[in-house]
């Protein structure tokens, strides 16, 4: 894996010093880019924000699904309280609060 402009993980080699990446994205083992999950609003499409896979995973774990297929979610004030009880992502809570407009009892969101 290659990491932003930094030191590669699997470049330290004992006694050999450290190689620099000198690459701007996360590279995966097979040479494919990974990309942050889109989080977005059903009813108009408007994106929320990106989320990393452990923030999406603590999002597939704490809400129902109908199916394996299932990326679609209802989310409301008592939602956001729930996962706030449960240790989510400071980040992953603040842009599902962005996600509820002043006043709106709750909101359809999916991801991709």
């Amino acid at each position: 894996m290659t990491v932003t402009g930094g030191v590669c993980p699997s470049a330290i080699v004992r006694g050999r010093g450290v190689r620099r990446c000198d690459t701007l994205t996360v590279v995966a083992d097979r040479g494919q880019t990974r990309r942050m999950a889109r989080l977005y609003r059903v009813d108009n499409g408007e994106t929320i924000g990106q989320i990393n896979d452990k923030q999406l995973q603590f999002l597939v774990d704490m809400l129902e699904e109908e199916d394996e297929e299932d990326q679609d979610y209802y989310i409301d004030a008592d939602t956001l309280e729930l996962f706030s009880d449960n240790g989510c992502d400071p980040e992953l809570l603040a842009l599902l609060e962005s996600a509820l407009e002043d006043g709106e009892d709750g909101v359809d969101i999916a991801w991709e």
